[in-house]
């Protein structure tokens, strides 16, 4: 008699059964008191969202491994996983590559499980008004996201100020990041230069200014200062 999943007569093959059987035993393995109820709990609703969705169920399984591990509450876990499947296929990119993005926001700006639409809509938002793809933006956001949680900035101001800085510049994702995050530093812990700058802006510290002007009204106000130099974004 076969030890697999009951529900692998969904599968084409003995073979997807027995990787989406050992996937799902994976995720099981990393859930606070497990039991074989909740393997198969979880594997029916993974099954059921990948059959409604026109997803692998068996990369499903592994995008869901990789939100639980990441910190997603198991309770709210299959939930997070529709969430990114959609906009998976709305960024054309792969299950996981979606998870990652909207883990990297939900966990570093410290937000529940229950804000990952909103979340899913503003980067989708960013790719509309910027210049970037929503895998690109999914995999670099992170290196700047603590940084902004950290300074009061919110997501959606960071991924304003990529979005705006990808369409003024011409730079990647990933480009523009990497010049947020010295920017932000670099306010935080000013050069001379940018000591400089903060008080030909009307600033004492960076940290008013950002309070006050906000991510992408404080980079104006410093390049205003600056008069257009771009500098300003590498001065970290």
């Amino acid at each position: 008699r076969s030890t697999l999943f009951p529900y692998t007569t969904l599968f084409r093959s003995s073979k997807l059964a027995v990787d989406f059987d050992l996937a799902m035993r994976k995720v099981n393995s990393i859930v606070d008191n497990a039991t074989e109820s909740t393997f198969k709990g979880l594997s029916a609703q993974v099954l059921a969202l990948s059959k409604v969705m026109g997803i692998d169920a068996v990369q499903a399984a592994g995008a869901l491994y990789q939100a639980i591990s990441s910190g997603i509450p198991k309770e709210s876990a299959v939930d997070f996983l529709a969430i990114a499947a959609k906009a998976a296929i709305a960024g054309l990119t792969d299950t996981k590559t979606a998870v990652n993005g909207l883990t990297t926001v939900v966990l570093a700006f410290g937000l529940q499980a229950s804000e990952t639409a909103k979340v899913s809509d503003a980067m989708f938002e960013a790719v509309k008004l910027g210049k970037m793809e929503f895998p690109d933006l999914s995999a670099s956001i992170g290196q700047a996201s603590n940084t902004a949680h950290a300074l009061g900035i919110s997501y959606q101001e960071l991924l304003a100020a990529m979005a705006t800085l990808t369409l003024t510049t011409g730079s990647t994702a990933a480009d523009a990041v990497t010049k947020l995050s010295s920017a932000m530093k670099a306010i935080i812990h000013p050069t001379a230069q940018m000591s400089e700058l903060l008080v030909m802006a009307g600033f004492s510290t960076g940290e008013a200014m950002l309070k006050t002007l906000g991510l992408e009204g404080s980079l104006k106000k410093l390049n205003e200062a600056a008069h257009g130099s771009t500098t300003v974004l590498e001065a970290a």
